[in-house]
C-alpha cells in the first residue's frame, strides 16, 4: 500500500501542472454550463448565442485565473498572458470545427463520436500552447552572453583551472581585466585536462557533448572551433550475467530477454513518462532509488538501475535525489533526433583543443596561468584588496578572487578571515564527494562494437567501459582503438592507494570476463588517473541545505563550482555557463568597488 500511495503522490507532484490544468478545465466547463443555464433559464436572456458567449467568456476568465494563480503561479503580464490563453482556446475551437467539418459534414461520420474523439487532441493542443506561451515563466536576465566591462587595471585571481576557471578568466580577460589563474595540477582543464595516449591527444576523463550543450558549443564557435566538433550516433551495450545485449533502441529494449515482456513495456512507458516531466522540483522529495523501484518495479530496478546507481554513487546509491537523475535523463532525451537516434559530440584532438585555445586567448590578453602551484591562504585586507599567499610565503594582491575549487577547499583557504563562520564551514563540509579512477588505454584490435557499456555482473570490478573510437571512428587514431574504464569510489577505497599495475591487471581481468577473446598484448598504451572530488552527492535537501551562494561571506571573494549546478549534473557545458555567470557577477563587483573608491 505504501508503494502505491508513493506512486500516486509522486505522479501527482511530478505532473501536477497537467493534472491541475485538466481539473481546472473540467471545472471551467461546468462553470460554462452553469452560467449558460442561469442566463438562459433564470435571467431569460432572449438569445442563446448571447448566453453562451457570456458563459464561455466567464469560464475562460475563470480557467485562466485558476491556472495563473494556483497552477503555474505566473502573475506578471496578466493581460498579455490572457490574450495568449484566449488565442489557445480559439485554436482549440478551430481544430474542433475543422475536424467536424471534414469528418462529419463531408465524410458523414457520426457527429457526437467525432466531437468526443476530438476532445483529447484539443486538450493536448491547448495545454501545449498555454504552457509554452500563456504561462511560460519570464526568463531571468542571462549574464552569460552579456558583453562585460570592468574598470581599467582591475586584477582578478582565479583559483582552479578547470573549465569553470578558464571560462571565468577568458570572459574577464576579454573585458580588460588582468587575470591570474592558480592551478595545483600539472595542467589546466580539470577532468577534461589533456594528455597523450599512444601519441594521440585525449582528455583524462571521458567527455562528450549533447546537442543541447549550447554554452560550450557557442564558446567553441566564438573561439573559431565550431568545425572541430562533430556529432556521431551513439551505441550502447548492456553486459548482464555474462551476456552482452544491444541496448541502443526501443527495439533492443523489447528484445531484452532478462526482463519479462511486461517489464520491458513498463520500462519503455515509464522512460517516456520521465521525458515528459518539465517540473523537476517535486522530484527533489524522493530518492532516485525509491522512485525507480516504485515506478519501474523491483525487477527492472535490480537489473537496469541498481548497477548504475551503485557504480556511480557507491555507498550513497540510495541517497541521491530523483531530480538529479531526471536531469541526466532529460538532457539525453533532448540530444535525440526525431528518429530516436541519440547523437553525441566529440572535439577533434580531444577537449584539450578547447582548453588550449582558452589558454591562448587568456595569455594573449595579458593573463598569467600558474600550474603546479599550491595556494596556502587568501586574506582580504582592510582596504578591500585581496592577498593570495602561495608557497614560500609569496603573496600577490588582487582586487578580487574567484574560487572554482570544491567548497571545502575554498573554506580551508579562507579560514583566516573572520567573516568565515563555523556555520559556513559546516555547510561547505556537508557536501559529500566521490573520487574517480579512470584508465584510458589504446589497442591495436577492437574489443567490442559499442560506444558505451552498462555493466551488471559482479565479476566485473568497474562501473563502465566506453570506446571513444567506437563513437568517432578510428581515422583520427590511425586505426587504433581508444577505450576508457572508470569507477567512482570513496576517498578511502583501495583503488586510491593500490599499486598502479595491480589495479590495471584487476581491470584487464574484468575486461576479459566481458570479452573472453581480449588479449592484453594488444594494448599499446595505458594511463591511470586518480581524480579527487570528481562527483558530488546530490541528496534530498541539497538545494536548501548545501548549495553555497556565489558570494562568500568575505566581500570581494566569490565561489563557483559544479555543486552549484542544479538540478543538472556537472559537465563542461554547465561549467562554461557557470564561468560566464560568475564573470558577470565579478564584473559588477569591480564596477561597484571602483565607484566606491
Amino acid at each position: 500500500m505504501r508503494v502505491f500511495i508513493f506512486m500516486y503522490w509522486s505522479a501527482f507532484t511530478t505532473h501536477k501542472h497537467l493534472i491541475l490544468y485538466f481539473i481546472f478545465g473540467v471545472s471551467a466547463a461546468l462553470v460554462d454550463v452553469g452560467v449558460y443555464i442561469f442566463l438562459f433559464e433564470v435571467v431569460k436572456v432572449p438569445k442563446a448565442y448571447i448566453a453562451t458567449t457570456i458563459s464561455i467568456a466567464v469560464a475562460t476568465i475563470y480557467a485562466f485565473l485558476l491556472n495563473a494563480i494556483f497552477n503555474f503561479k505566473t502573475l506578471d503580464n496578466l493581460v498579455k498572458r490572457f490574450v495568449f490563453f484566449t488565442l489557445a482556446s480559439f485554436a482549440g475551437l478551430l481544430l474542433s470545427a475543422a475536424t467536424l467539418l471534414i469528418l462529419t459534414d463531408i465524410l458523414g461520420f457520426n457527429g457526437i463520436i467525432v466531437k468526443l474523439g476530438t476532445l483529447p487532441f484539443i486538450f493536448i493542443l491547448q495545454y501545449y500552447l498555454n504552457t509554452k506561451y500563456s504561462f511560460q515563466k519570464t526568463d531571468v536576465e542571462d549574464v552569460s552572453t552579456k558583453q562585460l566591462q570592468v574598470p581599467k587595471g582591475s586584477s582578478v585571481a582565479v583559483i582552479g583551472g578547470g573549465f569553470t576557471g578558464l571560462a571565468t578568466a577568458y570572459r574577464l580577460a576579454k573585458a580588460g581585466a588582468k587575470v591570474t589563474i592558480f592551478e595545483r595540477d600539472t595542467t589546466v582543464g580539470g577532468l577534461a585536462g589533456g594528455f597523450t595516449l599512444a601519441g594521440y591527444p585525449l582528455e583524462k576523463a571521458y567527455h562528450f557533448l549533447y546537442r543541447t550543450d549550447n554554452f560550450i558549443l557557442d564558446l567553441a564557435k566564438e573561439l573559431g572551433l565550431k568545425d572541430a566538433i562533430k556529432f556521431y550516433p551513439s551505441t550502447i551495450g548492456f553486459f548482464y550475467k555474462g551476456v552482452m545485449y544491444p541496448f541502443t533502441t526501443a527495439l533492443h529494449l523489447l528484445k531484452f530477454s532478462p526482463l519479462s515482456i511486461t517489464d520491458r513495456i513498463r520500462t519503455g512507458v515509464v522512460g517516456l513518462m520521465i521525458q515528459t516531466v518539465s517540473d523537476w522540483e517535486p522530484l527533489q522529495r524522493f530518492t532516485a532509488y525509491e522512485w525507480l523501484r516504485a515506478f519501474f518495479g523491483k525487477k527492472v530496478t535490480e537489473i537496469i538501475w541498481d548497477p548504475l546507481l551503485k557504480g556511480k554513487f557507491e555507498r550513497y546509491y540510495d541517497k541521491v535525489t530523483m531530480s538529479w537523475l531526471w536531469g541526466r535523463i532529460a538532457i539525453r532525451a533532448k540530444s535525440r533526433e526525431a528518429t530516436g537516434t541519440e547523437k553525441l559530440g566529440y572535439v577533434h584532438s580531444g577537449f584539450r583543443t578547447i582548453v588550449d585555445k582558452l589558454v591562448e586567448e587568456i595569455t594573449a590578453r595579458g593573463g598569467i596561468i600558474y600550474t603546479e602551484v599550491s595556494v596556502k591562504c587568501v586574506i582580504r585586507e582592510k582596504n578591500g584588496s585581496v592577498k593570495v599567499f602561495i608557497e614560500e610565503e609569496i603573496k600577490t594582491t588582487f582586487d578580487t578572487v574567484v574560487f572554482t575549487t570544491p567548497a571545502h577547499v575554498a573554506v580551508s583557504l579562507l579560514s583566516d578571515n573572520p567573516e568565515i563562520t563555523q556555520e559556513y564551514k559546516d555547510k561547505a563540509a556537508s557536501i559529500s564527494y566521490l573520487d574517480a579512477v579512470v584508465m584510458p588505454f589504446a589497442t591495436t584490435e577492437p574489443i567490442g562494437p559499442y560506444f558505451w557499456y552498462n555493466i551488471n555482473d559482479d565479476r566485473v570490478p568497474f562501473l563502465l567501459l566506453l570506446s571513444t573510437s567506437a563513437l568517432t571512428g578510428t581515422e583520427s587514431f590511425d586505426g587504433k582503438h581508444i577505450y576508457y574504464i572508470g569507477a567512482y569510489v570513496h576517498h578511502d577505497h583501495r583503488y586510491m592507494t593500490m599499486p598502479e599495475e595491480t589495479l590495471k591487471q584487476e581491470w584487464y581481468d574484468g575486461l576479459k570476463v566481458m570479452f573472453p577473446d581480449f588479449d592484453r598484448s594488444t594494448v599499446i598504451d595505458d594511463v591511470l588517473f586518480r581524480l579527487k572530488d570528481a562527483q558530488h552527492i546530490v541528496d534530498i535537501g541539497f538545494r536548501e541545505n548545501k548549495i553555497l551562494p556565489y558570494e562568500t561571506p568575505v566581500k570581494g571573494i566569490f565561489l563557483s563550482n559544479f555543486t552549484q549546478i542544479y538540478p543538472d549534473d556537472r559537465g563542461t557545458n554547465f561549467a562554461v555557463r557557470e564561468g560566464h555567470v560568475i564573470a558577470g557577477i565579478v564584473a559588477e563587483y569591480l564596477i561597484q568597488r571602483s565607484d566606491e573608491v
